[in-house]
């Protein structure tokens, strides 16, 4: 799912939905494609999952994360608004 809010100022939430359980990892990006943070890595069972995400040591910009699990990629962009 996208995240919401999307733009933001100092937190958004992130839901994604596995199929079935699976290691995982959700990284953030800059617009260069340079890995800025990992938000989470872990096991996570099947079904829709939140994580609150914040940006308080990151500035103002355009980011793209990525969702990845051992067969799947995906990738959203979030903007962060100070």
């Amino acid at each position: 799912f996208q995240n919401f809010p999307n733009p933001f100022n100092s937190s958004t939430i992130i839901q994604f939905q596995l199929a079935q359980e699976n290691k995982m990892s959700l990284d953030l990006y800059n617009i260069l494609g340079e890995k800025v943070q990992k938000i989470v890595e872990g096991f996570y069972s099947k079904g829709v999952h939140s994580i609150n995400f914040t940006s308080d040591k990151l500035p103002t910009g355009i980011y793209l994360y990525r969702l990845s699990t051992g067969t799947k990629s995906l990738t959203k962009k979030l903007i962060i608004i100070k």
